[in-house]
């Protein structure tokens, strides 16, 4: 299962992330944490940065599915954009 935070920041996104997956055992995977880990010293908030790092959280999260990690949150993105949602939608069918 897949659970896709979302909303604007600041709005207690990762801090209902990560209550969550101490409840339900989940993984939790924060593109920002991404964003920093690969670009420390050149962080940019840029659509394609942003998007790189989701494809990254999409591959990770697509693994631990299918390496027996019954449920996994993604976090850190707004999905404020419709090809954001459809990203997230599609993803999660073929991970059913």
């Amino acid at each position: 299962m897949i659970i896709q935070m979302a909303g604007l920041p600041g709005t207690g996104k990762s801090t209902l992330a990560r209550a969550l997956a101490t409840e339900l055992s989940a993984v939790v995977l924060d593109k920002d944490d991404v964003r920093h880990a690969l670009f420390s010293t050149a962080v940019a908030y840029t659509r394609d940065q942003d998007d790189f790092c989701v494809r990254l959280l999409f591959e990770a999260a697509a693994w631990l599915l299918d390496h027996g990690q019954p449920m996994v949150i993604l976090d850190g993105r707004t999905c404020s954009r419709h090809y954001q949602v459809d990203q997230v939608r599609d993803f999660a069918r073929r991970h059913a």
